[in-house]
């Protein structure tokens, strides 16, 4: 004995009680059953394969931007502004990075302000340092004219 497969239909006969019995047998049945599930398996195979791969694929490219921006934000939260201009793509991260670049261009301008502001400062405590000793020097040499003229009186008379 070989393998084979086999069929049996039964058809009523129109005019009388009996039916007919018709028996198909195919030793090549099995196979080419064999075939098509063999097919079938490696078409799955391909497909979940493909798939895989283009997960795997758009994971990565996904996660390298994640990365960029994750390490643009660390440089900016230890007062590094110099970051990458943009990452690519045209969805919420992108937008994400765009607003970190204002927050960033917003933070140099302040800072900006902020150190012209302490220039400023420092000038005016200068200037004052030195308004103070040009009014203590002006009061020792009125107190060295007084001085002088309270000397000077007694020798007059």
């Amino acid at each position: 004995g070989e393998d084979a497969i086999a069929s049996v239909q039964t058809m009523p006969a129109c005019s009388s009680q009996d039916s007919i019995h018709i028996v198909a047998s195919s030793r090549d049945a099995l196979s080419y059953i064999q075939k098509v599930k063999l097919s079938f398996l490696l078409a799955g195979i391909f497909s979940l394969s493909i798939s895989g791969l283009l997960i795997l694929l758009y994971t990565r490219y996904f996660s390298t931007r994640i990365q960029t921006l994750r390490l643009a934000m660390k440089k900016v939260a230890h007062n590094d502004y110099e970051i990458v201009n943009s990452i690519q793509g045209d969805d919420e991260l992108t937008a994400v990075f765009s607003d970190l670049k204002t927050t960033v261009e917003k933070l140099k301008r302040n800072e900006a302000q902020i150190y012209e502001t302490q220039i400023r400062q420092q000038m005016i405590r200068i200037k004052v340092m030195k308004l103070r000793r040009t009014v203590q020097q002006i009061l020792r040499m009125m107190r060295t004219l007084q001085m002088a003229e309270i000397m000077e009186i007694p020798q007059q008379k």
